[in-house]
């Protein structure tokens, strides 16, 4: 048995460095209530996904790489999972398309020249995938980026879902996202939606602020404000605190928890809602937890 979501960050954290000295944004998504526990050849499917995000960041100059995971039916009793790496980079042109996944091909001589091929990388994927029993394909513009999928038949593993104490306890709680990577935004509005929470964005410090002081001016104050370590301008930790130090507050700050991208150290907490917490080693902020990042490459 295996956990597909641990598998994809464990994924993710490989290439994270890479990622990070390149400014690329890596991130990953997987669907909220899907339960991720599974049986089956976990070896083979980190192959794919090391090949194909390997793949991604190869021939992505700028922007992002997104891994995105759900389930899209059952046969013979068997989950059907597809998993998505999605990229911002140079597309390939629809003729080759056809055959990006034979032996040595390649999408254009150019890219190969610069980028370097895809070699045997593609074509290993695609037998695996068979080995798994599920296809796999890409769909791309080019000049706008690429989609490689794969869909694999896995064994289902009873879940044990969040209780209902706790997601009422959620349910009651106010939220103030702060993240500049609207993929990222995206994650955190799925997953507090899911939980009944009441919640907003922001993409900025600045944003955030105004946000928070809007929200008391109203009588409706955030209860919990879940900063990303890193924010254009003002950081995570600055942002914590400013808001500490807003006098609107009258020493009722919210409690600010930080995602952050640099603990290997096992979850703690909250597994069931997939946002898993460490101590917090900022003594002389105000946060009340440090989260992991969806992947190591997010800041």
């Amino acid at each position: 048995m295996f956990d597909v979501r641990e598998l994809v960050e464990d994924v993710a954290e490989l290439v994270a460095e890479t990622a990070h000295s390149n400014n690329w944004e890596l991130a990953t998504q997987i669907a909220v209530g899907m339960p991720t526990n599974h049986r089956g050849d976990s070896a083979r499917l980190r192959q794919v996904l090391t090949n194909l995000i390997g793949n991604a960041l190869k021939f992505t100059a700028a922007g992002e790489v997104v891994v995105r995971v759900s389930r899209i039916g059952e046969i013979d009793q068997r989950a059907v999972l597809r998993i998505e790496v999605k990229d911002t980079g140079i597309g390939i042109l629809e003729e080759a398309q056809t055959r990006i996944f034979d032996s040595f091909a390649q999408a254009d001589g150019s890219t190969e020249r610069k980028f370097g091929g895809t070699g045997w990388g593609l074509t290993i994927s695609a037998q695996l995938v068979e080995l798994m029993g599920g296809e796999i394909g890409v769909q791309s513009t080019p000049g706008q980026g690429t989609t490689f999928w794969f869909t694999a038949c896995l064994g289902q593993v009873e879940s044990h879902e969040t209780s209902t104490d706790d997601v009422c306890a959620l349910a009651s709680s106010r939220v103030l996202a702060v993240d500049d990577n609207q993929t990222n935004r995206e994650t955190l509005t799925e997953h507090l939606q899911s939980w009944g929470m009441e919640h907003d964005c922001a993409g900025d410090a600045e944003g955030a602020l105004k946000l928070l002081r809007r929200a008391v001016a109203q009588g409706r104050p955030y209860a919990l404000v879940l900063l990303d370590r890193h924010l254009p301008g003002m950081d995570g930790i600055d942002l914590s605190r400013a808001i500490a130090a807003l006098p609107e507050f009258n020493n009722h700050t919210p409690s600010c928890s930080v995602r952050c991208a640099t603990h290997s150290a096992p979850m703690t907490s909250m597994q069931q809602s997939s946002i898993p917490t460490w101590p917090n080693p900022c003594a002389t902020t105000s946060f009340t937890a440090v989260l992991r990042a969806p992947s190591a490459a997010n800041h």
